[in-house]
């Protein structure tokens, strides 16, 4: 499914103005990692700011098409996995949006992949993630996310709870193929979260419902993001 999906993912997931925008005011100026980078536009996006910036993906499609994509921005784009993080550190910011981080398996995995993180920032270094408010999601008994209709592609994305997961079924529709696939996700809620990059060591400056830095909300926010800095 992720073959196929990296040659759409600019179709169904285009840059947004508004994410582009929060990265660029949030995060500093130096070296910055994108962690599940998919096809690097945003990566990209940070490097015409001047910025030096590393893209990680453990998809090599996603990676290829970054760096066809690239032009003369300084990014280096790497297939690899984000558990693979071992540097210490080294980047003045990092960033894991698009509901990465809950692809891991349990608890113990992601407080492991933030500890990583930490590790890795330097001193007052910045972390921005984003993943789905799984608050909403399991109070409401939600079961999926809208479909994404654009340029002749279709993304059905629907949730079946099986705690202590969520199988998250997918039907990726273009014109010749039609590609159905299910992922485990784990839905961690925020107190959850929050509470783990504080015992990492984060400080967590604010959380967000969405990019045009919109309150967060427990009962209605679709996504949550949150801002942290390295102690």
């Amino acid at each position: 499914m992720y073959e196929m999906f990296a040659q759409v993912y600019d179709k169904v997931f285009p840059m947004n103005k508004a994410t582009a925008h929060f990265l660029n005011t949030k995060l500093p100026d130096g070296l910055v990692l994108d962690l599940a980078c998919g096809t690097g536009s945003y990566a990209l996006e940070l490097a015409n700011a001047k910025r030096q910036v590393i893209g990680n993906d453990l998809d090599e499609n996603m990676i290829r098409i970054a760096n066809e994509k690239k032009q003369d921005q300084s990014v280096l784009f790497d297939v690899r996995n984000m558990l693979e993080l071992d540097k210490a550190n080294a980047f003045d910011g990092i960033y894991m949006i698009g509901n990465s981080l809950v692809h891991l398996e349990d608890e113990d995995s992601i407080f492991a992949m933030l500890n990583r993180v930490y590790k890795a920032l330097k001193p007052k270094g910045t972390f921005i993630l984003q993943i789905i408010n799984y608050d909403r999601i399991l109070d409401q008994n939600i079961k999926g996310l809208p479909t994404i209709k654009s340029e002749g592609v279709i993304f059905e994305r629907h949730y079946d709870y099986k705690a202590p997961h969520i199988d998250f079924h997918t039907l990726l529709h273009d014109q010749d193929n039609i590609i159905e696939s299910t992922v485990k996700l784990f839905p961690i809620r925020y107190h959850v979260l929050i509470a783990m990059l504080e015992e990492v060591g984060f400080h967590v400056q604010s959380t967000y419902g969405g990019f045009d830095e919109t309150p967060f909300s427990l009962e209605t926010s679709v996504p949550l993001i949150i801002h942290a800095k390295k102690q």
